[in-house]
């Protein structure tokens, strides 16, 4: 450990560090290295941009010394490889910067203010903080780069950029129109990024419920939910085509239920002390096609409406990959316009994507009562 000190004492590693980016500086050693590359065959190299949204962080620093490792590395072995910097200066993150430093709590906020005026302020501080980002990955060594020209995704040549592949993909007829499940923040009122989830554990309300059978009297069908708020938007209910249900008779009640095999006496005797009897066996794949009458019918009056477009609604349908019969009760109630796997075996079954949320997290007018 001592010689490790007396070491840098002797060495001075920081000011080392600063006489090496003096001296590459001063022999003007970048132009020195891109006019020995001319003629060379080209290795295209392509930055992933950091956000302007403030200094450099340590998983941003780490990332771009990686890339400047490769690049030189391949200079090294004869290439002339593009290094052209990134920056995104686009999006939320700079948004909800500027919205802090201008007291803006929402978008409504944002146009009384002047868009015009909020993009100004978003494009200056996105600016102040490239030029700040700029000295600082050159400080890390990272000095061999077209720092002097990085591309920066609010200038016309990045966006027109955008555009062209745009119209090529349209032309190629590569480009269509459809849904896509996305999480969404109602104070911005736009799609999330993933990486821009925050996760937190948090104690909620499930649910059981009733669904009462069209075709069988007396019967309902027993769902679970974690989330009762997508009632509304129910339109099929998922089983497993390989799993065992059963039809039993709840004697208190003289009606039957229909329910995974494996949840009858947790639930039934056990959470609700019911004497029941088991009538009938089945396979998830025989109850395939099996109508039931919407909980919510009176309420949300759009639920007749989807139901006359598609036979399927309102139906039994087959998922084994996204239900299981060894947790809840083995039948799923279904949402395709809720969530990614209900959205998946929804457009399988080419059922109706109906989302009665808006993009601010309220019920819509086809939400009916609600």
């Amino acid at each position: 450990m001592v010689f490790v000190e007396e070491l840098d004492k002797k060495l001075n590693l920081i000011d080392l560090e600063e006489k090496i980016l003096n001296y590459w500086k001063e022999q003007d050693t970048y132009s020195l290295i891109r006019k020995k590359e001319e003629g060379k065959e080209i290795w295209r190299f392509i930055d992933g941009p950091p956000y302007t949204t403030g200094a450099i962080h340590l998983g941003t620093a780490w990332n771009k010394i990686l890339k400047d490792y490769l690049i030189k590395y391949k200079r090294m072995n004869g290439f002339k490889v593009t290094d052209t910097p990134g920056y995104d200066t686009h999006g939320l993150p700079i948004e909800v910067q500027m919205e802090k430093e201008l007291g803006i709590k929402n978008k409504q906020e944002i146009q009384e203010y002047g868009i015009d005026k909020f993009i100004k302020s978003c494009k200056e501080f996105a600016l102040k903080n490239l030029a700040i980002m700029n000295v600082q990955f050159k400080r890390l060594g990272c000095y061999f780069w077209d720092w002097e020209n990085p591309y920066i995704t609010f200038r016309n040549s990045y966006i027109e950029g955008i555009w062209w592949t745009l119209k090529k993909a349209w032309e190629n007829d590569l480009l269509y129109k459809f849904y896509r499940p996305l999480n969404c923040c109602p104070r911005c009122a736009t799609a999330l990024a993933k990486h821009e989830h925050e996760y937190k554990n948090i104690k909620d309300t499930s649910l059981f419920l009733k669904i009462k059978s069209k075709d069988i009297d007396d019967t309902y069908f027993i769902i679970w939910t974690t989330t009762p708020w997508t009632l509304v938007a129910n339109s099929a209910i998922m089983v497993n085509p390989i799993a065992e249900y059963a039809k039993v008779y709840i004697e208190d009640l003289k009606e039957y239920w229909i329910l995974s095999k494996n949840s009858i006496t947790h639930l039934i005797s056990g959470e609700l002390g019911h004497k029941y009897k088991i009538i009938e066996d089945y396979f998830g794949e025989e109850l395939e096609g099996k109508k039931y009458i919407h909980p919510l019918l009176d309420e949300v009056p759009y639920q007749r409406e989807l139901a006359k477009e598609n036979e399927k609604v309102h139906s039994i349908i087959l998922s084994e990959e996204y239900v299981s019969a060894l947790e809840g009760v083995g039948l799923v109630h279904m949402a395709p316009g809720h969530g990614p796997e209900d959205f998946e075996v929804g457009v399988a079954n080419n059922i109706p994507i109906f989302n009665p949320v808006s993009i601010r997290g309220i019920y819509k007018k086809e939400a009916g009562q609600f």
